[in-house]
């Protein structure tokens, strides 16, 4: 993508190949997980981004707490990492 927010030459016509991708890392992930990331975007958009970031502690201390939190580096498929370098 380019500054301006347009897909390049380079890859154009790859969007669904991309698109499916994202939405099998996406299914593969813990049910709580990606529940809370819907929530976090939706209440960005609604509320703003500091009401997101506000909520975005307690929804991860509970899912920490949970049996979803049992998914091995749940971010893997998606080029982070869940180890710390602090």
């Amino acid at each position: 993508m380019n500054q301006e927010g347009q897909i390049t030459t380079e890859r154009q016509g790859q969007q669904l190949t991309r698109a499916t991708e994202l939405a099998q890392v996406v299914s593969a992930q813990a049910p709580l997980g990606v529940r809370a990331t819907l929530k976090s975007a939706r209440l960005a958009i609604t509320e703003g981004e500091d009401a997101a970031i506000g909520q975005f502690l307690p929804d991860l201390q509970a899912i920490l707490q949970s049996e979803d939190s049992d998914t091995p580096n749940p971010l893997k498929g998606i080029g982070f990492s869940t180890t710390s370098t602090v």
